[in-house]
């Protein structure tokens, strides 16, 4: 899947749980573009965070949460990060 090209940072592509993680959510009736979406709107809310950006990886962004980032506000915002998610 294309998905994996639009990643900007290194991971395993083809891991067993990546891979399920995947079909799991296209069987749930999301789109290849939805991954886009996810994959853009998290990199550019936590890519400049230095305790934000190591979640940047499928496992993650295509888990539990992977409506939540899809559909809600997030915004990259100058502000206490930690305050905002711990």
């Amino acid at each position: 899947m294309s998905v994996f090209l639009h990643f900007i940072l290194p991971f395993t592509p083809d891991t067993k749980k990546t891979i399920d993680l995947i079909k799991l959510r296209l069987s749930e009736g999301y789109t290849e573009e939805d991954f886009y979406k996810v994959i853009d709107k998290m990199t550019n809310c936590w890519l400049s965070n230095g305790d934000l950006d190591k979640y940047l990886r499928p496992i993650t962004l295509f888990g539990d949460n992977f409506d939540s980032y899809l559909n809600e506000d997030w915004e990259r915002q100058e502000t206490d990060w930690q305050s905002q998610y711990y």
